[in-house]
């Protein structure tokens, strides 16, 4: 059926327009007058079902703005206030190392499969990448308690501010600083980590989260891989 088709698609867009114009003519009328073909051309251009025809000075300017482009997309998503902390999630084959970091990237707080008690094999199973994600997260709420008391303590020269400048993201809130999960690696531990973040323990870090990025190393091309281990 495409095949019979194609050559009258391929025909159609070189007719003129008073043919085109004719197909819209319904059944009924046989009139096919110059008028009668002016006046659905005129409806057809009002209807705005014919595309825009450039002026003398080329085609109008659009009204919308491109929020790609520029500083258009600042009044949509308003920055969030608050300092941002990395929290990582190293997943290997051997092992699961879970760090939280500073803005700036200097650790804090670094987790693994030994440090919980996991020896040899273990250290890389679910189980201990679960509980160094349980783990981090009682620490991170600790110190979102203590930022939020040394806040407190300063917040009387910023509640005399104005209020449109207190006014910001509603994630900023009730915390005192987000978090930026970023994942490394396929090992066990990262099904593990994302299961605790989405779990009951978790219910605390889900509204610190800001975003959440991927950092594992994908080799492109390079020199020969190692051969891969018998399983």
């Amino acid at each position: 059926m495409l095949a019979v088709f194609r050559p009258a698609l391929r025909h159609s867009q070189t007719l003129p327009l008073s043919f085109i114009a004719k197909s819209y003519i319904p059944a009924r009328s046989n009139s096919t007058s110059p008028d009668a073909l002016g006046s659905l051309v005129a409806s057809l251009t009002q209807t705005n079902e014919l595309p825009p025809q450039p002026g003398p000075d080329g085609y109008p300017p659009s009204g919308t703005l491109n929020p790609r482009t520029g500083n258009n997309w600042k009044h949509i998503l308003k920055p969030f206030e608050k300092p941002v902390y990395h929290l990582h999630c190293m997943a290997t084959m051997n092992n699961s190392i879970v760090a939280f970091t500073k803005p700036d990237g200097s650790p804090m707080y670094t987790l693994s499969g030994g440090m919980c008690g996991f020896k040899g094999a273990n250290r890389s199973s679910f189980e201990a990448g679960y509980q160094c994600a349980v783990r981090m997260f009682k620490l991170i709420e600790n110190l979102n308690k203590s930022e939020k008391e040394t806040q407190k303590k300063h917040a009387k020269k910023e509640r005399r501010a104005e209020p449109e400048k207190q006014e910001g993201d509603e994630r900023s809130k009730g915390s005192a600083f987000g978090i930026e999960v970023i994942f490394k690696g396929f090992g066990k531990g990262r099904d593990a980590f994302r299961t605790a973040i989405l779990a009951g323990e978790g219910e605390y870090i889900r509204p610190l989260i800001v975003s959440v990025g991927d950092r594992t190393a994908i080799k492109i091309g390079g020199t020969r891989a190692k051969k891969a281990r018998r399983s």
